[in-house]
């Protein structure tokens, strides 16, 4: 997942694909259940960054999370954690393939879930994919609402690719609006936050998208 912040995707692949062998030589069908659900979320990543097949890899790659955690709980017992992040990636992958309503089925099954256990970690990233959705479905307010309500996540555990995510999707909301400064503000936030450790230890996709806005919104001397 680390190589996959970074934007190395074929050394990405390379570690999913011997963990997915360790796991399935062992058997361990929870372990193939999560590095598929990991792989889909580098697909999603890919896709940002332009792959035209990722959004097909990534639904396959959250079907097949989601088939081995019912396979775990059948097997051995339901993992509540598996589900949460099986279903939040199923739900942003239909949306990505333009399944909206699967995709809203899916991600509200994820935030029900997450809310029940108290995943934290996971409530951000869920309540930022359906603002995306409700993005796609013409309803910026609730968008809007469901961005700010995932911004408080991040801010208040610290979250900062997550963060650098919301800030992006603020500052796309905004532009959309005509809001300029509003939208530059939460484009250089969301640089920083991307930024991480600097060099090639970046949020690769995130800061790339951060720092387009950016030349897109201010006079080159302030990117």
């Amino acid at each position: 997942r680390l190589l996959a912040y970074r934007g190395v995707w074929d050394e990405a692949e390379q570690e999913f694909a011997t963990a997915l062998e360790l796991n399935e030589s062992g058997e361990v069908i929870q372990g193939q259940g999560i590095t598929w659900g990991y792989r889909s979320q580098a697909a999603l990543l890919q896709d940002r960054s332009g792959e035209t097949q990722a959004a097909a890899t990534a639904l396959a790659a959250a079907t097949r999370a989601v088939e081995l955690a019912d396979e775990t709980a059948r097997t051995i017992y339901p993992v509540e954690r598996d589900y949460v992040r099986a279903h939040w990636l199923l739900g942003a992958a239909h949306r990505l393939n333009g399944n909206l309503t699967q995709s809203d089925t899916h991600l509200g099954d994820a935030l029900t879930r997450c809310r029940t256990i108290n995943m934290v970690d996971h409530e951000a990233d869920i309540l930022l994919d359906l603002a995306r959705l409700r993005a796609d479905q013409g309803q910026p307010a609730e968008a809007l609402r469901l961005a700010q309500e995932a911004l408080a996540i991040t801010e208040r555990s610290g979250y900062v690719l997550q963060g650098a995510d919301v800030r992006l999707f603020l500052a796309q909301l905004a532009l959309n609006a005509g809001d300029h400064p509003q939208a530059l503000a939460h484009a250089q936030i969301a640089r920083q936050l991307a930024t991480c450790d600097g060099g090639d230890h970046v949020y690769r996709v995130a800061y790339d998208e951060a720092g387009a806005l950016l030349a897109q919104l201010a006079p080159p001397e302030s990117c």
